[in-house]
């Protein structure tokens, strides 16, 4: 098939790869801005993304986490300082992530034109699949609304439900267990600092 990418992000771009690895397909992907352009600080992916991308393409995702850090504590600070493990994460900055993304795809046979503005309207006929990775305020998916008819829906924070600025404020232990086992976190992390918490002295614990 041929097949043309709207957007050279890191969507638009592990697909075009894997879409060479694996069909053999024709890909080309038109990226609106330059190479080295991006928008966005970084990329962060939890364990479970690191295994699901490794199990497509692992030495693409290895080369990628080469170029970030990883950790697996976090570090709440007010007045004391409180540590949560178990929190296994990578963060790569994006224009890395990018480039190594860029360098697999063109090495598969990826063609990859920057700089440039295409309109689906423009491609379908030329191509089999038009695919829109054009990002979050897609002028594809605006474009075609009517007919997709796309939803956004919100996600839901399960810390919110024990966290309040400036530090964790617990009042009922058992009552933010319950909430949290309610919202599928059951060992969510709960940390408080004395001066913080009414009448309840300090507390570090795991929900």
């Amino acid at each position: 098939m041929r097949v043309a990418c709207l957007g050279g992000g890191p969507g638009g771009l592990f697909l075009a790869l894997l879409l060479r690895r694996i069909g053999g397909h024709q890909v080309d992907v038109f990226d609106r801005v330059a190479a080295d352009a991006t928008y966005g600080f970084g990329v962060v992916l939890s364990r479970m993304s690191v295994a699901r991308l490794r199990s497509a393409a692992k030495d693409v995702i290895d080369d990628v986490l080469s170029q970030g850090v990883a950790g697996n504590r976090t570090d709440s600070i007010s007045g004391a300082v409180a540590q949560s493990s178990g929190h296994d994460f990578c963060a790569v900055e994006r224009r890395a992530m990018l480039r190594v993304l860029r360098n697999h795809a063109a090495s598969a046979g990826v063609r990859i034109s920057h700089s440039c503005r295409r309109d689906h309207t423009d491609l379908l006929n030329g191509y089999d699949i038009v695919v829109a990775a054009d990002g979050a305020g897609s002028a594809t998916r605006t474009q075609l609304a009517n007919y997709f008819r796309p939803a956004i829906k919100f996600g839901f924070d399960p810390l919110r439900l024990v966290r309040s600025r400036p530090a964790f404020r617990v009042h009922d232990i058992s009552a933010c267990r319950r909430r949290a086992r309610t919202a599928g976190c059951p060992r969510l992390p709960v940390f408080a600092d004395a001066e913080h918490v009414s009448g309840r002295g300090a507390c570090t614990g795991v929900a």
